[in-house]
């Protein structure tokens, strides 16, 4: 007796979906006027939840990889309860940090949310973890797996073992049953080692769309030229190699990414100067640093 009526509501809302127009880019922003300089992550947002409310498929699904404190988890299942209410929207927090997680418990409980207290890495499985030390600062703002060899953020004041798994099994796991995906990794200096096991493994091609913060200084000065080739080639490796290559953004706050050497790249951009230089002052090799 309900199916017809059922079938008619389920029309009308399709229809109705289909018709939305996209929010605008810097919809919801905690600033005023163009928000793509300070926060790229807004307008890439927006476009997910754009196409979430006129989607006609199955559940889509947003992966929060380094939530600290839920914060970007909680305001996108919010907006989505807003603007896109009757389409199914799974949100998965990863986060390793014991201090933290009760918080994240409770949020996830009260905001239909999904949290696994295990780092994202390139080996394990939720039912046999690999266990890695995990380091953060007394605030736990800055947490990751990176910071054991001295480098980048100061005064570390704890350091844990935390369980972790393979984030690029876990996506192509996941990535099957969603007809979005959006990827946020934010895990303090880790992403270097972390994006090219997703890279080879043909997880990065899952997303739809894709975050990615960048931490260059974290890194010790002879890690760096090759984590920043890695930064530069991104766009077009996944462009070239995906057959639906994601919307991606980066967010680079200058205190992460500038005023520290990068031991090599002077030599390069010598080398590849198009000005005509005097003959003695042209290199007579380059040698290309060991990365």
């Amino acid at each position: 007796m309900n199916s017809v009526p059922l079938a008619s509501t389920r029309a009308r809302r399709e229809m109705l979906s289909t018709s939305l127009q996209d929010l605008p880019p810097c919809f919801s922003a905690p600033m005023s006027g163009d928000c793509s300089g300070h926060r790229p992550d807004i307008p890439l947002r927006n476009s997910f939840l754009s196409q979430l409310r006129r989607s006609t498929r199955g559940p889509a699904l947003a992966v929060d990889v380094g939530a600290n404190d839920g914060a970007w988890s909680y305001w996108l299942r919010t907006l989505a309860n807003r603007h896109a209410p009757w389409h199914p929207l799974n949100i998965v927090m990863f986060d390793p940090q014991k201090r933290v997680a009760g918080h994240l418990q409770r949020l996830a409980a009260a905001s239909n949310v999904t949290f696994l207290q295990v780092a994202a890495w390139t080996r394990g499985t939720l039912q046999q973890p690999e266990v890695l030390n995990f380091f953060s600062t007394a605030s736990s703002k800055q947490s990751s797996l990176s910071f054991g060899d001295g480098q980048g953020a100061r005064k570390i004041r704890v350091a844990q073992a935390v369980p972790a798994i393979d984030l690029a099994a876990w996506l192509a796991r996941e990535a099957s049953t969603h007809s979005l995906l959006m990827l946020k990794i934010d895990v303090e200096g880790t992403e270097y080692q972390l994006l090219p096991h997703l890279l080879a493994r043909g997880a990065l091609c899952l997303p739809t769309h894709l975050i990615i913060e960048w931490h260059l200084n974290y890194l010790p000065p002879d890690r760096r030229l090759a984590a920043l080739a890695l930064r530069l080639s991104l766009n077009s490796t996944l462009r070239n190699g995906c057959a639906s290559p994601p919307i991606i953004v980066h967010e680079e706050d200058w205190h992460n990414n500038r005023w520290k050497s990068v031991p090599g790249l002077t030599a390069l951009v010598a080398a590849h100067n198009t000005e005509r230089q005097p003959r003695e002052a042209r290199p007579k090799s380059v040698e290309y640093p060991v990365t």
